[in-house]
């Protein structure tokens, strides 16, 4: 289920009371904050330099491309079926962006890393995913089974690195 696009006369502005200064975000904070997919953290606030955590993440890929929450066999160590992110978790789980710690954990209240962030968008958008190409001045530090998601992202244009690291 797709959602519709948001045009950017529509933007809210200032909905938040702590992203004024982030000129470089506030649009696209307010874009998906008007589209349901983030919500802030009360009073007003969004919290623009906490980390984000891996349920909020895959709850934030959820809402974003508008998969219905499942409520399923899915279960974790560490996920309360009470839990606010319990049926986005699942539901995650169930479209194969996210598949847990391996240890019967899904690593709740854990940050997410980005490279977890890369391997959960390209499996989110069904992406091709790309030879590794353009290395990074710290790809030595991106592991594995994230490289090629973290690559494919990139030549996307949906992440970029920081000057002399990725």
């Amino acid at each position: 289920k797709k959602s519709e696009p948001i045009y950017y006369d529509e933007i809210k502005t200032n909905e938040f009371s702590d992203i004024k200064d982030i000129a470089w975000a506030k649009d696209a904070i307010n874009i998906l904050s008007k589209k349901g997919i983030i919500n802030g953290k009360g009073d007003n606030l969004f919290a623009p330099y906490d980390n984000i955590t891996r349920e909020e993440f895959a709850s934030i890929l959820v809402r974003l491309l508008g998969v219905d929450e499942v409520s399923s066999d899915i279960n974790f160590s560490d996920v309360s079926d009470s839990a606010w992110y319990a049926k986005t978790v699942k539901a995650a789980v169930y479209e194969g962006i996210v598949m847990g710690k391996g240890d019967g954990r899904f690593g709740v209240g854990e940050n997410i890393t980005r490279q977890d962030m890369a391997v959960m968008m390209c499996r989110a958008l069904k992406a091709e995913v790309l030879s590794e190409s353009d290395e990074f001045a710290d790809d030595a530090d991106i592991s594995e089974y994230a490289k090629s998601s973290v690559y494919t992202m990139k030549n996307k244009g949906i992440i970029n690195g920081f000057a002399g690291v990725i």
